[in-house]
């Protein structure tokens, strides 16, 4: 896991993968249960549901750093590793 984390920050996976894997399946795998989990249980308790959307948001502020330098560094490489500039 450490070797991941530390390669999509040094922009080491592709742009496609840093992308989708990195950026968008991450954020669906945290953002979606929280949400069913709001919906489903916290909305008719204010409480539960703001502890919910505190914790997305939390998570967001954790992870969209390293999402936003990794994608930024693929993106640097992508042309060097025969990419296109599109």
């Amino acid at each position: 896991m450490k070797v991941w984390i530390l390669k999509h920050w040094r922009g080491e996976y592709s742009l496609a993968f840093s992308f989708w894997i990195n950026v968008i399946a991450i954020n669906l795998a945290f953002t979606l249960p929280l949400r069913w989990a709001s919906v489903d249980y916290g909305i008719a308790d204010p409480l539960n549901a703001t502890r919910v959307h505190m914790t997305l948001i939390g998570l967001h502020v954790l992870i969209f750093p390293w999402q936003f330098v990794g994608l930024w560094r693929a993106a640097r490489h992508h042309r060097a590793r025969g990419g296109t500039a599109l």
